[in-house]
């Protein structure tokens, strides 16, 4: 093993624990936007709620009007897909530290997911919050179909890396059948 190759274990070690922990704090994040959300539809004239001894107050206090129910979920569909992400993040650089190449046809795959997660982000997520601003009223119109165009952007550059990859893969391959 070369000294780049040991490089890029010591480097993906390090990146899978804090994409590891990114991805833990991701979940907990996940589940107080839902709490806060479903508590939200339960009692909506509540203007806080107590956590232990800790007052939560909600962001409808804060912000006083409807509008911001499809942003609230609107920001639990975008965690959803983030914390996806985050958790195939770890894996890729988790295998990565682990082998001797990062060119491994299940962090091809692993790629093209996260393409498609973040594709599907920047069509869902403002699917949604349209939907729900039209069903409770929030828009006096039709308003143009709205997507997260930098999303969609990454989703084209990440699925470009995942086909290079893959080819790096192949050239992997040949280089290790050729020894």
């Amino acid at each position: 093993m070369n000294a780049t190759q040991k490089k890029i274990q010591k480097t993906s070690r390090v990146i899978a624990v804090i994409t590891k922990i990114l991805a833990i704090t991701s979940i907990v994040f996940l589940c107080f936007e839902i709490t806060g959300l479903l508590w939200y539809m339960v009692s909506p004239d509540a203007a806080y709620f107590m956590l232990g001894s800790i007052r939560v107050i909600t962001p409808i206090e804060i912000s006083g009007q409807m509008g911001i129910i499809p942003e609230m979920f609107t920001s639990v569909a975008s965690q959803c897909f983030f914390t996806a992400i985050i958790i195939i993040t770890s894996r890729i650089f988790k295998d990565i530290s682990r082998e001797s190449s990062p060119f491994l046809k299940q962090n091809v795959k692993r790629m093209k997911k996260i393409a498609i997660l973040l594709l599907l982000n920047s069509i869902i997520s403002p699917s949604i919050q349209q939907a729900i601003s039209k069903s409770m009223n929030l828009t006096s119109q039709m308003e143009p179909f709205n997507y997260n165009s930098e999303m969609f952007i990454l989703a084209i550059v990440i699925f470009c890396f995942a086909m290079i990859f893959e080819y790096g893969t192949d050239l992997q391959q040949l280089s290790d059948e050729t020894l």
